[in-house]
């Protein structure tokens, strides 16, 4: 039995004593969410508990339910599985001492974090400087929005797209890299503010490069501009590309016409 594994919902109570639960930990053989079909007086010793969340923190959502409620549990749960804060209790989830930990060792458990708690908003902002990928899980995005992105602008890829655009040009100023969040066409209009976003996209429309962006443009060797149709363009544009090696001639993408 304890070769395969151990499973005691439909093992007797009975039958059930503390040294084959012990075992069963010990050997790594306990199915976690068995642990809640052992009998009530098992369950309710504290040291067994304890040494099944030390072996098996997985085991902690099908623990006793006083215990959930206690600090030390808790802590021991969270130390060995910071994901366990799901599994918590709604005043566990916005209690520093719990929260802080789990934050800690994995930022991405934010998701369960109560807004409710004390110093939310410092709280998110340590998480979304270590992590951008967790401005996800932040509830009420909006109310955070223009001081995050003024610090972590990456933040703007976790936005809903219909949102996006209101928050374009103060991410811009930040970061251009985020172009890469937009679609050329949208980026466009700062092309002349902030030519370094060109360094972050792969093809564009001549009708978007204004006379003081051309040659900027046409030295970017993988850089493709589409739809060059204006004559005068394409001769200046011919013009410049001369001005490079041949080497550096064949190793450029067509331009598409």
């Amino acid at each position: 039995m304890l070769n395969y594994g151990v499973s005691f919902e439909k093992f007797d109570e009975s039958l059930q004593d503390m040294q084959i639960v012990k075992e069963s930990l010990i050997n790594m053989r306990l199915n976690p969410a068995s642990f809640s079909f052992i009998k009530l007086e098992l369950r309710k010793d504290r040291e067994l508990t304890k040494m099944a969340l030390e072996i098996n923190p997985h085991l902690f959502r099908y623990i006793y339910f006083e215990f959930k409620s206690d600090l030390e549990m808790a802590l021991l749960a969270i130390r060995k599985l910071p994901h366990n804060l799901q599994f918590m209790t709604a005043a566990f989830k916005k209690n520093p001492e719990i929260v802080i930990p789990a934050l800690e060792l994995d930022p991405l458990t934010l998701q369960y974090v109560d807004p409710a708690i004390e110093n939310y908003q410092e709280i998110v902002m340590n998480c979304v400087k270590r992590d951008p990928s967790t401005f996800r899980f932040v509830k009420e995005q909006a109310t955070f929005l223009p001081q995050i992105l003024s610090i972590v602008p990456k933040c703007i890829r976790y936005i809903p797209r219909t949102e996006r655009l209101k928050y374009l040009e103060l991410t811009l100023r930040y970061d251009v890299s985020v172009s890469t969040c937009y679609e050329y066409y949208e980026v466009a209009p700062f092309f002349s503010k902030y030519p370094e976003i060109l360094l972050y996209i792969h093809y564009i429309h001549e009708d978007y490069i204004g006379d003081d962006l051309f040659e900027f443009v046409c030295k970017r060797g993988d850089l493709i501009i589409t739809h060059t149709t204006k004559l005068m363009n394409r001769e200046r544009m011919l013009k410049i590309f001369q001005d490079y090696s041949i080497s550096d001639l064949q190793t450029r993408p067509p331009i598409k016409r």
